[in-house]
């Protein structure tokens, strides 16, 4: 069934069946409640226009049980080109497609956060001339068991793919998120949650991929106050890119890589800290952190302002790239196990500074005591680049 008309719902909607709506330029639903979509439901809308919720505006939640929901080529002028929500999208079992979509704030979405529970959302093509490319979410977004993909969003200002306001958490729980080809302007070509004291936590066998992603600003994949990488879960970023700071990992307070999990930064570029950039605290614990060719002008691979902690149980590994640190203070934070490189405080130096190692030259080293490893950096630049390093 194609309807072409607009629906206005003064109440709370609830919907059944299969429904194909066109909107020829001009709003398609618009509803004063909540709408739920009972599980079988298929909605489709495209060519939608308006000034909040291109082709969906709820003054409530989004419901979805069992549901497919699909949104094209609508936009709006001010949020939400796809949808736009006062409440939580709450998905179970369903999918949710946003293409094509554009708006002056969340291209794609924009909602007071969102629940997913064995659900796939994907956003492909949506743009914002402001705040998320992909989505914009007011509250946290909690996701289980399920999978988001972000395809080629853009946002002329913060998060490419995903913008969270301040003060809001992004949790995946044994749940996966491909980011490809996300750009912003800003910061965060991947992802931006703008807060000190919250930002990405990836959980109990997560996963989170990010491809060709880019930032004018600071982080290429993602900028958050803080990353938490835990219970073997993963993250991998691969030419990503960010004119600033951070080509591919910027936190504005600590990040934290522990309980089996992994990190792994390849072919990736800054100005500062060409994988990652760390304002406060970086800590891994009992799992890797790998990163390959990458390269900055300034801080080589890892910038870190403030402090490191290392424990044995975790492997810092960085490979055919330039990595720069300068001391606070000198300290005896690791032994030479082989390799031509010694060791001044908590940098490791090869034997012919200024100039590099020479390809496929190696160095291990250990630490030089039991417990956790304080580094502390108040510089960038001043000692000599290493090659390949490993902490184990």
């Amino acid at each position: 069934m194609l309807v072409k008309d607009m629906l206005y719902a003064p109440d709370d909607l609830h919907f059944e069946g299969e429904l194909a709506v066109s909107g020829r330029g001009g709003g398609c639903w618009d509803v004063s409640g909540d709408v739920t979509l009972a599980e079988g439901s298929v909605l489709n809308f495209s060519n939608c226009h308006a000034n909040f919720g291109g082709a969906l505006r709820i003054e409530g939640h989004l419901v979805m049980t069992s549901a497919l929901l699909a949104v094209r080529n609508s936009t709006a002028t001010s949020k939400g080109g796809g949808i736009y929500a006062v409440g939580i999208l709450n998905l179970t079992n369903s999918s949710l497609h946003v293409e094509s979509c554009k708006a002056r704030t969340a291209g794609g979405i924009s909602s007071y956060g969102m629940l997913l529970t064995n659900s796939i959302l994907k956003l492909s093509n949506c743009h914002a001339e402001l705040f998320g490319g992909g989505i914009r979410s007011y509250a946290d977004v909690t996701v289980a068991n399920s999978s988001l993909h972000f395809d080629s969003c853009k946002s002329a200002m913060v998060g490419g793919g995903v913008s969270i306001k301040q003060e809001r958490w992004l949790t995946l729980t044994n749940s996966s998120m491909h980011f490809d080809s996300c750009e912003a302007a800003s910061d965060g070509g991947g992802i931006h949650v703008n807060h000190f004291d919250t930002g990405i936590k990836l959980l109990d066998g997560s996963t989170a991929t990010f491809d060709s992603c880019s930032s004018y600003g600071g982080g290429g994949g993602i900028t958050t106050g803080s990353f938490l990488v835990s219970g073997n879960s993963s993250a991998a970023f691969r030419r990503c890119h960010a004119k600033h700071n951070a080509g591919s990992i910027c936190t504005l307070s600590n990040m934290t890589v522990m309980d089996s999990s992994t990190v792994h930064v390849d072919s990736s570029t800054s100005a500062l800290g060409g994988a990652l950039f760390v304002d406060s605290l970086y800590v891994q614990h009992a799992s890797n952190f790998t990163a390959a060719n990458c390269s900055a002008n300034a801080g080589g691979t890892i910038a870190v302002l403030h402090g490191v902690f290392i424990t044995e149980e975790s492997m810092l590994s960085i490979s055919g790239s330039v990595a720069q640190c300068a001391a606070e203070k000198p300290m005896d934070a690791f032994k030479i196990l082989s390799g031509r490189c010694y060791a001044a405080g908590p940098c490791l130096l090869n034997p012919g500074f200024p100039g590099n190692y020479k390809h496929g030259e190696v160095c291990r080293t250990t630490v030089t005591r039991s417990g956790e490893l304080d580094i502390k950096f108040s510089g960038i630049s001043g000692y000599a680049p290493l090659q390949e390093s490993e902490i184990i």
